[in-house]
């Protein structure tokens, strides 16, 4: 089973290098280059902030749903003092 990851890998790396360019800017265009790459960057950060967002609104959501629930909850042995 190593020996076929490890085929894998090399077969990996061997693509990766042949994929590999190098760009060439000439200095007018690098602004372009930045805000092209810059917002795909963007975009992806945006995503992940609002996945976590709306995570933490749900965690948000739950812990009041809790809340009320302790509050409204009694003691179930009557012989326990409410301040315990």
């Amino acid at each position: 089973m190593l020996k076929f990851l490890n085929k894998v890998k090399e077969n990996l790396l061997k693509n990766i290098k042949k994929e590999e360019q190098i760009e060439t800017l000439d200095f007018q265009s690098v602004h372009d280059y930045l805000s092209k790459n810059s917002s795909e960057i963007l975009v992806v950060i945006d995503e992940k902030i609002n996945l976590t967002y709306e995570q933490l609104a749900a965690e948000i959501r739950i812990a009041k749903e809790s809340i009320d629930i302790l509050e409204k909850a009694q003691l179930m042995n009557d012989k326990i003092d409410p301040r315990e």
